[in-house]
């Protein structure tokens, strides 16, 4: 169920509502390689399906940060 402050439903709802971790939840509705248990498959998809969850969709609040792609360069070091 999504959380009554906001209208999106997230993965961490669907994971929740199928009685998985957020992990496998991920794997199933993503384009992850790795075997999920079809146990798990079908619960995870019957919640997605439920809920109406949107891949992609994002809750509100503060954007997404975009001030660089990883970690400071640090000064290249001279002899």
């Amino acid at each position: 169920m999504p959380h009554p402050a906001r209208d999106t439903v997230t993965l961490r709802d669907v994971a929740a509502a199928a009685g998985v971790s957020l992990a496998t939840a991920s794997r199933v509705l993503g384009a992850s390689s790795r075997t999920v248990a079809p146990e798990y498959r079908e619960r995870v998809l019957a919640a997605a399906e439920r809920l109406r969850y949107t891949p992609g969709s994002r809750p509100p609040g503060p954007p997404a940060s975009s001030t660089g792609s990883g970690p400071p360069e640090s000064p290249k070091r001279t002899r």
